[in-house]
């Protein structure tokens, strides 16, 4: 078909016309073979959609070849590549799919990092709190403890300070920020909790006791795998 300025038209500008037909296809139009019959406004319309279909995927096609070479309607439910599929964060895919993450173990020589906070009322001194920290991914190995209370220098496995707290691989490093009414001895780890895999957990000494008096220690972690 020849069209006006070897254009063709747009798919909404030939929905516009097929459904301009509709309106008008109450009245009457010619039958089939030729002779003149009244078809239903319900038969105009199963037409006019059957035009649309053999029409518009073609007339869609051009104007996204125009716009868009090697794209097409029908290949529009799926893409052939994207930019950036093949990492995430720079890490490439395959390191997604290793053993360990499907498991949820961290990999050697990364870092989790997080922060805690125990705090409770003392009836009197000797009065303790405790607080459980887990990791989003177990550790491939138990990790050497570190407690670095406030003014104290952390060791050399941990080279961060509370605002970017650090550690080095196999050593799990709590660095203190804040404490009130808290026992002059370091942050203790619960029953060794340090040492596992899993989390750690921490416990904290009230100094003093009395009525609405309250001891709190709060701070951040970093532990890395070995």
């Amino acid at each position: 078909m020849k069209w006006i300025g070897d254009r063709q038209p747009s798919p909404a500008s030939v929905v516009a016309v097929l459904a301009l037909v509709t309106a008008l296809g109450g009245t009457a139009l010619a039958g089939a073979g030729g002779t003149s019959g009244a078809l239903s406004k319900k038969k105009v319309k199963g037409i006019v959609a059957r035009q649309i279909g053999k029409l518009a995927p073609g007339l869609a096609d051009k104007q996204i070849n125009d716009r868009a070479p090697g794209l097409s309607v029908a290949r529009a439910t799926s893409a052939d590549s994207a930019g950036n599929a093949g990492t995430l964060e720079g890490e490439p895919a395959s390191a997604f799919a290793s053993s360990n993450h499907f498991h949820g173990e961290l990999p050697s020589g990364k870092t989790l990092r997080g922060v805690y906070a125990v705090q409770d009322f003392a009836a009197g001194g000797g009065d303790f709190a405790t607080e459980s920290v887990n990791y989003p991914l177990a550790l491939p190995s138990s990790p050497q403890i570190h407690s670095i209370a406030i003014g104290t220098p952390p060791p050399a496995a941990c080279p961060g300070s509370v605002t970017a707290p650090q550690a080095a691989p196999g050593h799990l490093c709590v660095y203190e920020q804040s404490a009130t009414n808290r026992d002059p001895g370091d942050v203790a780890f619960l029953n060794g909790g340090g040492r596992d895999r899993l989390g750690f957990g921490l416990t904290v000494l009230a100094a003093a006791g009395g009525p609405n008096l309250s001891y709190q220690s709060n701070g951040s972690w970093a532990v890395t795998a070995r």
